[in-house]
């Protein structure tokens, strides 16, 4: 976050109160993912960022933005009229978007095409031969799918996920064989698909399906593995304070345990092996990292004022009428008083109210 904060600052986009606000936007819209403290595109971020780039050029380019960034601060001065600067950019916004609302879905994702030779390195579908591979869109993002595939789910069903790594192509189509399940004698087979990995049992009726933990490898999925894997959820134990059950098991966003209805992310942890003790200690760190704390009673109001703690490394801040409010860098990592609180919001308050004049 600091070298592209130090990017923007020489840009000239942004402002140092908007700085969290464009990575929270980023995360919670699943345009990058951050890992190690490093910010790494999407492949949805990637597709929408050669989108914008096609079709919105003039829009994301650093000058127009630098440009409106320093309209926008002598609005804040008084000095420029809020109007004819919203007047004007909405001119130029509703003229591009009629523009590009003039295009077919398949010209754009030609352009898109045209614009992805680091994605679409393959010409030709490695399964049917016939078609030609192309970029797709699903509720769940972006894909490569093969242009012989039809509606009505007949013709070649070839697909790969955006981002997904090459050795995994085997796992695509049929999959890969792992066993024979014991008990039902039906086949364990390993499979990649717009979710990432999955083991698949067949059965007489629907086949039952599991996410492979990115943290186990394809080399260490053997029949034991799979089977314990598809026994999932399991239970963990009793809790100690609460006499409730944890459970651990593998969702959407990647391994978890479950306990009075809240859910605590397996990020090192190994679902298949984590123990009582481990998944009390981790529910206890989630406690404390939501923990809230009653700053006090705004004497107006007789609203509570609290101070919150950040996510994901952030700083925390505090929380009042359903507005958030950011701690000066004085008073971050220190207790606040209700006094310095009610000074914070009163003076946003008051800062919102000259923009309006």
């Amino acid at each position: 976050e600091a070298g592209l904060i130090k990017k923007l600052e020489e840009l000239g986009i942004g402002r140092p109160s908007t700085y969290v606000s464009i990575f929270t936007k980023l995360e919670d819209r699943n345009y990058i993912r951050i890992e190690n403290k490093s910010l790494i595109p999407t492949s949805t971020g990637k597709i929408l960022s050669k989108f914008l780039d096609g079709f919105f050029n003039r829009f994301v380019d650093f000058k127009f933005t630098a440009d409106l960034e320093e309209q926008l601060d002598l609005i804040t001065e008084s000095k420029l009229d809020w109007k004819v600067t919203l007047n004007d950019f909405l001119k130029i916004l509703n003229n591009t978007v009629t523009e590009v609302e003039k295009k077919s879905i398949s010209e754009v994702i030609d352009r898109i095409n045209e614009s992805s030779p680091e994605i679409l390195k393959d010409k030709n579908c490695p399964k049917c031969s016939n078609g030609e591979l192309t970029i797709k869109f699903a509720y769940t993002g972006p894909f490569i799918g093969c242009t012989n595939f039809n509606k009505d789910k007949s013709g070649c069903n070839y697909s790969f996920p955006l981002g997904s790594d090459e050795k995994n192509k085997e796992l695509f189509g049929e999959g890969v064989l792992i066993g024979i399940h014991e008990d039902t004698q039906k086949k364990i087979v390993l499979k990649s698909g717009k979710y990432g990995r999955y083991l698949e049992l067949d059965t007489d009726e629907k086949p039952k399906r599991v996410s492979v933990p990115k943290n186990i490898s394809n080399d260490e999925i053997n029949l034991e593995k799979a089977t314990m894997l598809l026994k999932l959820p399991r239970l963990v134990g009793v809790h100690p304070e609460s006499k409730k059950d944890i459970l651990a098991s593998i969702g959407p966003y990647g391994p978890y345990i479950k306990h009075e209805n809240k859910f605590i992310s397996l990020k090192e942890d190994n679902v298949l092996e984590i123990g009582i003790n481990r998944a009390v200690e981790l529910i206890n760190q989630k406690a404390l990292a939501t923990k809230e704390t009653i700053v006090g009673i705004d004497p107006d109001s007789k609203k509570k004022i609290v101070l919150k703690k950040g996510i994901k490394g952030r700083p925390d801040y505090l929380s009042f009428n359903k507005k958030n409010y950011s701690l000066p860098s004085e008073l971050k990592e220190k207790n606040v008083s209700l006094e310095q609180a009610l000074e914070i919001i009163n003076d946003k308050k008051s800062n919102k109210k000259k923009i309006k004049r």
